[in-house]
Order: C-alpha cells, then sequence, then structure tokens
C-alpha cells in the first residue's frame, strides 16, 4: 500500500513529539547492577498528576489514584541488550560488538543478516518498542524481554526514545566516551548529568582512556598487514596505500622499540614518545589523519576479514574439508581485530604529553608490553561540563574535594562550583565499626563481584547471620 502511496501516515503530532528533545536527567553510574537499583527506587515514586479530576467526576468519593508517568530509559551495551542467539552466546563484548558489524556489512548475505536489527520496513516496531519502553520503568533486563517480544533489536531501537525520555540511566562507559555517546546519539546539550560513586570518577576515566599493547600483538598485525598489501598493493589507490605503508611503519618503530628492550633486559621503565616513534619515516606521518583514515576506511576490519579467508585456504589446500575450520558459519569464534586494539594505542599517542605517561613492561602472559596511563582526566570530561547544563557529582567518599576541582574542574570559576557535605546520621560517640571477616568455622567472608551471588558464600553468610556464630576481629 505504501508503493501505492496509500500507505498510513504518522500524524504530526507524533512527528514532533519524535523530534523533540525534551529536558532530561542523564543518570549515570558504575555497573547495571546499580542502575538496576536506582530503577527499582524509581517505581516506587508517584508523582501526583498534572490534570486532577474534578470532585463530580469522583462519583463513589474516593481519592483518586491517578500519578504523573515518568518517561525512563537505561541504555547498555550490545553485551546486554542483544537478542541475537547467534551473537549473544560469544561472551565477550569485544566479539559480540564485532561480530554485530559483520552483520550490518553489505557484503554479507541476505539469509545471514540479523533478522532483529531495526529498518524502513520494521519502522512500525521500532515505534512500538519506544511507546511501550516509554510506558513504565524498565530496567535493562525489561528492555531484552521486550525487544524478544517485539522481535526487534532493542539496542539499537532505544535509541529513538532517547530524545522524547526524561530520565536517562547509562553505565560509566557510555558516558565518558565521546565515541559512545556519538555512536548512541547522545547530546549532552543543557541537560542534567548526575554522576553517582563520584569517589570513583577520576580512576574510571583512567582506565577508559588507559591502553596497552603487547609485542606479540605488534607482530601478529605486522604479519597480517604484509599479507594484505601483498594481496591488494596493485589494487590499492595511491593514496590509501600510503595510509597503509603508514601503519606499517608505526607498527615496526614500536616493535623495534620494544625489541630493544628485551635484547637490553630492560623489564620495565617509562617511554618516551620520541623514543616510540624513531622508526624510518614515522617523523613524516600526520597521526590525525592516519587516524581519521583507520577509522573511515575500517581497515582493521578488511585486514582481519583477509587474514582469516587466506588462512583457511592455506588449510583446505592442505587438509580438504577443513575450510570451514578457523571460523564457523555463525561466527562463534569472531574476535576483535588485533589491528583494532592496535588503533586504541595509536590514539593515545596523539595526547598531549602532560596529560598521561607511557611505560614499557614485561608481563608474564603477554610479554614486553607498552602502556598507556592516563594521569589527567580534565581533557576528557571537560567536553561534559561544557555541553552539560549542570553536572552532579554524588558519592559517600568524596572529601577531601581538592582532588576533584583541581583535576576535573581547574578551569572553572569557584563561583561555578557549590559543594555540599552532610553528617553521618549517627554521632561519632555512638558509632563504632567492627569487620567481620570470617565465620566461627575458619572460612573467610569472600564478597568480590565474582563470588558475592555463589550458593556457598550466601549460605554461610545466612547461617553465620541465624546462628550468631561470627567471630569478631579487631
Amino acid at each position: 500500500m505504501a508503493k501505492l502511496g496509500m500507505g498510513l501516515r504518522k500524524d504530526q503530532e507524533e512527528e514532533a513529539i519524535e523530534a523533540s528533545d525534551e529536558l532530561k536527567i542523564f543518570y549515570c553510574s558504575r555497573t547495571h547492577s546499580q542502575l538496576s537499583q536506582f530503577a527499582n527506587e524509581l517505581r516506587r515514586v508517584h508523582l501526583p498528576p498534572v490534570l486532577t479530576p474534578a470532585d463530580e467526576n469522583d462519583v463513589d468519593g474516593s481519592v483518586s489514584e491517578a500519578s504523573e508517568t515518568l518517561k525512563y530509559l537505561t541504555l547498555g551495551s550490545r553485551k546486554n541488550l542483544c537478542i541475537n542467539p547467534k551473537v549473544n552466546k560469544l561472551g565477550s563484548a569485544a566479539a559480540i560488538n564485532e561480530r554485530c558489524v559483520d552483520l550490518q556489512q553489505a557484503k554479507t548475505p541476505s539469509d545471514r543478516k540479523c533478522s532483529f536489527l531495526p529498518s524502513k520496513d520494521t519502522e512500525h516496531l521500532t515505534i512500538n518498542f519506544r511507546d511501550h519502553a516509554l510506558a513504565k520503568v524498565r530496567d535493562i533486563e525489561d528492555l531484552g524481554r521486550l525487544g524478544h517480544r517485539l522481535g526487534v533489536c532493542p539496542y539499537y531501537a532505544s535509541r529513538q526514545a532517547i530524545k522524547p525520555c526524561e530520565i536517562v540511566t547509562l553505565p560509566y562507559p557510555l558516558l565518558f566516551q565521546k565515541s559512545a555517546r556519538e555512536a548512541l546519539g547522545i547530546s549532552l546539550k543543557d541537560h542534567v548529568v548526575i554522576i553517582d560513586e563520584a569517589h570513583n570518577l577520576m580512576d574510571a576515566v583512567s582506565n577508559i582512556y588507559s591502553v596497552s599493547v603487547s609485542l606479540n600483538q605488534l607482530q601478529r598485525s605486522r604479519a597480517q598487514l604484509g599479507v594484505y598489501l601483498q594481496k591488494f598493493r596493485t589494487r590499492l589507490k595511491g593514496k590509501n596505500r600510503g595510509y597503509v605503508t603508514q601503519t606499517v611503519r608505526l607498527i615496526d618503530s614500536l616493535t623495534t622499540y620494544l625489541k630493544d628492550k628485551v635484547s637490553r633486559n630492560v623489564f620495565e621503565g617509562v617511554a618516551e614518545v620520541g623514543d616510540l616513534l624513531t622508526g624510518k619515516g614515522v617523523d613524516q606521518i600526520n597521526l590525525f589523519k592516519l587516524m581519521r583514515y583507520l577509522q573511515e576506511s575500517k581497515l582493521a576490519r578488511k585486514v582481519d576479514g583477509y587474514s582469516v579467508y587466506a588462512e583457511q585456504q592455506q588449510n583446505s589446500s592442505n587438509q580438504p574439508g577443513t575450510s570451514e575450520k578457523n571460523r564457523s558459519q555463525d561466527g562463534s569464534e569472531a574476535t576483535t581485530p588485533v589491528l583494532t586494539h592496535i588503533q586504541s594505542f595509536f590514539l593515545s599517542l596523539t595526547n598531549p604529553s602532560a596529560e598521561g605517561r607511557f611505560f614499557y613492561f614485561h608481563d608474564e602472559n603477554a610479554g614486553a608490553s607498552l602502556k598507556y596511563m592516563l594521569l589527567d582526566p580534565t581533557f576528557h570530561f571537560k567536553d561534559i561540563v561544557e555541553e552539560s547544563r549542570a553536572v552532579v557529582l554524588a558519592g559517600g567518599t568524596m572529601s577531601p574535594m581538592e582532588d576533584y576541582l583541581q583535576h576535573l574542574f581547574s578551569y572553572l570559576p569557584k563561583a561555578r562550583i557549590t559543594t555540599l557535605s552532610c553528617d553521618h546520621v549517627v554521632s561519632k560517640e555512638n558509632l563504632v565499626a567492627i569487620p567481620v571477616i570470617r565465620a566461627r568455622s575458619g572460612r573467610d567472608f569472600e564478597f568480590t563481584f565474582e563470588k558475592r551471588n555463589k550458593d556457598s558464600t550466601v549460605r554461610i553468610l545466612s547461617l553465620a547471620a541465624s546462628c550468631r556464630l561470627l567471630k569478631l576481629w579487631p
């Protein structure tokens, strides 16, 4: 009917609602479990309706229970929201991301593309998902179930609900990384940002932008690029061939630096940027142009794809019938291309020297490695502060505040910063803290993330609490 011009069209009111970007609160915390707790608390909030019913409408004289609904949305990664069974079984976030992107490539056969991906033909499902997502407060698991029920990917469909939303919750990486905000279509312009667990803020930003690369990764990426260049050297345009050659030279320069440290039995120390970029022709490379080329051309995915293909062909010629040994049809062994990881390290080379330091070290598993450690998160947090209408840092152990003022807001006048600190509800003379580290049986309490939900941990804690067999240690 749409082809004949008889299809149903959105009315102007719906289009206006879809295009509007309401004033919203971005609530950010460290983990999805903490965001789920926030959603549970938000369900308990009952706001009075904007329009109260007239007294004469209440025939039975009962008090109206109408309340104003909050348009709430929680955002997550593909690992949390992917509903494609062939993709989410990969486990790791990196493998899921790569496989999801691969399934969207134009060269991917239509019968192997993700059937849950929103498209123009399934736009009605995306709108339906948006309306259901905003109808009530839903956590990340609820959005996954909603996507399953409607048959549309909640990771991509949830983006349609961002603009008309009033409260958006998301984990640290999705807020602190500018590339992640751009990918999700998030604009912080004139909106309020609340960061919970803010005592972890500086460490979280530093960890997100810190990256390491090993000698083995550099050598493997160099070998893949060599095979790729050998095959496509005559097919690549001169400009593209030049950028690929620059990538090879930059990898060779970093490899030479690490090999020199290994040969001299130097296992750790500070690496100067000038020493890392002493390879042939490296001083003539414009890193910013190179990074733009690597991102736009998706060279890492092309090189990885051809490397897998060449390896499959070699295995097929050596052992007929084993061409699919390395990567199955459903991509169950998909991993992040090694050049993608090295790209992240290249990006750190463009950072101002005052923001961080490079180190070389020797790891028992990875071997000789280089690491960039972000020491000053001011610049990476500055975009959030300048775009937002207000930024609120909330935490229980943030005192003293001088570190935050110095490392996050040093460029702001003090008149724009307001601090609020509250004392404990229990006075100091009535408060005593005694750590309980093990049960009477002698077994230690271990409440790490990996062990806190195990049956054995819960069982011993419940038994100790109910029988009062706890042994108190000073």
